[in-house]
């Protein structure tokens, strides 16, 4: 899960430096805090997302304030595309990474016009 995605990135950066964002979605069976945890020091921001058409999915402003409460800079956003556009915000280059929940990541491809196959 979540630890092994981040020492996959600490990997990553350590081949290419780039600062990272995160943009999180995440079902309620497992809180947000303990997810962000292993990307504590990682992460310059958190966008946290409620994954669109998910009954059980948290809130982004459960997200967002568990972010917040655990150190992390975080917002929340109503769409993928305002967490991109967040993120742009940045006006430099970045790693953007999407994670959480596979709900997210369909979500994600769904929105691409990629779906898997």
């Amino acid at each position: 899960g979540a630890a092994a995605l981040s020492l996959a990135l600490k990997e990553i950066d350590a081949r290419r430096p780039l600062p990272m964002v995160m943009v999180v979605g995440m079902m309620n069976t497992r809180r947000p805090a303990d997810f962000l945890a292993p990307f504590k020091g990682m992460a310059e921001k958190v966008f946290g997302l409620t994954i669109p058409g998910e009954p059980n999915a948290h809130q982004g402003t459960t997200i967002t304030s568990e972010a917040r409460a655990a150190g992390f800079e975080a917002e929340e956003s109503r769409s993928i595309l305002n967490a991109l556009a967040g993120a742009a915000a940045a006006g430099k280059p970045l790693r953007v990474v999407f994670c959480g929940s596979l709900y997210l990541a369909g979500h994600v491809l769904h929105q691409n016009g990629t779906p898997p196959t």
